[in-house]
């Protein structure tokens, strides 16, 4: 296998220069009036951008009921993630994701971690033995006791510690 060379300084510099010259020249043309052709150039569009795409008459059915299982499975594992939500149904978290957008109009992580930051809301203030932060954090699906103290504060503006003092 060939090693490829760096350029050096000097070689950047001239082919700078290069470009420069033919600038001047007038080599270089002139940007064109109309816009660059999109990405997907080679895709034929819809004909109006406004109406969604075409779907199964049961895709929306479908999402609705994954969405209504999915605020049945929240309160009863308040510690899952999307993929572990996703596991319990069967079907990938992707999938789930989008189905539940779709259906809802709401994005799924955003109700996932407000579910399990208000699940430790309660076990700071509610719990019959006072756990500690690092137990709720665990609880509720966190790895790290300092992503729980990073997202409990940005949720209630108050680290766990000063919520559960003022709450109790």
């Amino acid at each position: 296998m060939k090693k490829r060379r760096k350029s050096s300084n000097k070689q950047r510099r001239t082919a700078k220069a290069r470009r420069t010259d033919r600038d001047k020249r007038g080599e270089i043309r002139a940007p064109r009036d109309d816009p660059p052709a999109p990405r997907n150039a080679g895709t034929p569009a819809r004909a109006d951008p406004s109406v969604p795409p075409l779907q199964s008459p049961g895709h929306l059915a479908d999402c609705q009921r994954r969405a209504r299982i999915v605020h049945e499975l929240l309160p009863q594992f308040p510690g899952d993630n999307i993929e572990q939500l996703a596991r319990r149904m069967g079907i990938a978290a992707h999938t789930l994701s989008l189905d539940y957008k779709a259906a809802t109009g709401n994005i799924l992580d955003d109700v996932v971690r407000e579910n399990s930051l208000q699940h430790a809301a309660r076990l700071l203030t509610t719990g019959p033995v006072e756990l500690s932060i690092k137990q709720v954090a665990t609880a509720c699906g966190y790895g790290k006791q300092g992503n729980f103290t990073r997202a409990f504060k940005r949720r209630f503006r108050k680290s766990p510690r000063q919520y559960r003092r003022t709450m109790s």
